[in-house]
């Protein structure tokens, strides 16, 4: 009993709660005005976690501002976490306004103190010299990665995060082929890419709306900013990305005073028959695998892309044969048989001979 007199007493002095105090929350105060500096109500904020630490969903609507214009986001050390709410991490918010420019806000970085090796240990995130580099580096030049600063956030205080909504300007992209061919009513969707790093795809990716090309390959994008947005060309396997054939045909580019080009690589489909048969009994093999092998970033990589009927032939008008190095049949019970793309005669038919397994 005495003992405990004196803890709380000690306590009440204020010369104990240092080992016993937990980490103190932060607050990011958001502040939205019209461009006439009214108070901004009902304004979407949406939360990217660029690095995280914890497991809740790193893109999504965090809330509304109210009638004064201001959301309040609460962030909570991961020592008192009891469930999946915000940490350690690097954050990112954007403003979505309907009929105004979007707003990208600076990144905020939260970490413990001080930043060591150890902190990256339990933390898993990178310091802020880490980040700083990044920011600077040659290579993400054309990325939003390098837009506004790095804030760290400090436990415990309230930060603002003060914004005046502006209109944007009506830009207008054109989009072509690597021929300089316009991509006439086209269908795609556009995204304001957040930054490299981030583990929500490519760069952190927020939705803002969709739009089709005219008969002159043009892409009108309302109230766009100063930033780097993503369009990804929809419904549609013929073109790619510059360069990288076997990806979606999603090309990052920058809308000022109308003179965004954005640029896909228009791929030509060939046509091709694989007949795969027993090299010692000469019976065809159906349900064996047909397959690439693709060469990307001077590694070799591929899957399947077909199966052969109860004929042992397999058939396709749509062979994409850029950066194909090898096609491939496989079955079980059997050797893999490759293919060098090298001696590919469009509308060829080739007899693969699949060696049976000792």
């Amino acid at each position: 009993m005495r003992m405990k007199y004196v803890f709380l007493m000690l306590t009440a002095l204020g010369l104990m709660t240092f080992a016993f105090r937990l980490p103190l929350d932060t607050e990011l105060l958001i502040q939205v005005r019209l461009p006439d500096g009214s108070p901004a109500k009902g304004i979407k904020v949406q939360q990217v976690q660029l690095e995280r630490t914890s497991p809740r969903p790193q893109n999504y609507m965090c809330g509304v501002t109210s009638s004064e214009g201001e959301l309040a986001i609460r962030f909570v050390p991961i020592q008192s976490q009891g469930d999946d709410r915000d940490g350690y991490g690097l954050y990112r918010f954007v403003l979505m306004p309907e009929n105004l420019r979007w707003e990208l806000s600076d990144m905020y970085y939260w970490n413990k103190d001080p930043w060591t090796d150890q902190v990256f240990m339990e933390t898993n995130i990178w310091s802020s010299d880490v980040y700083q580099e990044q920011r600077k580096s040659p290579e993400n030049a054309n990325t939003n990665w390098s837009f506004g600063s790095l804030v760290r956030f400090t436990a415990g205080a309230r930060h603002y995060w003060q914004v005046q909504l502006q209109s944007g300007s009506a830009a207008r992209m054109l989009v072509e082929d690597q021929n300089g061919q316009p991509l006439a009513n086209k269908n795609f969707s556009v995204f304001l890419d957040i930054g490299i790093l981030s583990h929500t795809g490519y760069g952190g990716e927020i939705p803002i709306f969709s739009s089709q090309t005219d008969e002159r390959g043009r892409l009108n994008l309302p109230h766009a900013g100063t930033f780097w947005y993503s369009f990804k060309l929809v419904g549609t396997d013929e073109y790619c990305r510059p360069d990288v054939p076997i990806f979606d045909a999603v090309v990052t580019g920058r809308c000022i005073d109308n003179a965004g080009v954005i640029r896909y690589f228009k791929r030509i489909p060939r046509s091709v028959t694989i007949f795969v048969r027993d090299k010692a009994t000469q019976a065809a093999i159906a349900g064996a695998d047909i397959g690439e092998i693709v060469s990307f970033n001077s590694m070799a990589q591929g899957g399947p892309i077909g199966k052969t009927g109860p004929d042992g032939r397999f058939a396709t008008d749509r062979l994409f044969t850029e950066h194909v190095l090898q096609l491939f049949a496989a079955k079980e019970g059997y050797e893999d048989y490759k293919f060098d793309m090298k001696g590919l005669v469009p509308g060829s038919t080739y007899t693969f001979d699949l060696m049976p397994k000792k």
